[in-house]
């Protein structure tokens, strides 16, 4: 929903919603995949580890760190 909300705002049409959607699936699965492969864990541990870091950096992003 805040993907397809983040396209619409920015004028862009539903297919391109659709579209942004699958990219940002298909990169973040990967990233998943790629992790645990890389190190030795299951994918679960490997998303909770990616959204780890992924939100420490906003948050040093926004000196809440």
């Amino acid at each position: 929903g805040v993907i397809c909300g983040a396209v619409e705002y920015r004028g862009g049409s539903r297919r391109q919603a659709f579209e942004t959607i699958e990219e940002k699936v298909r990169k973040n699965t990967r990233a998943v995949l790629e992790t645990s492969r890389d190190g030795q864990i299951a994918p679960r541990e490997a998303a909770l580890a990616l959204a780890r870091k992924r939100i420490e950096a906003a948050m040093r992003l926004r000196r809440w760190v």
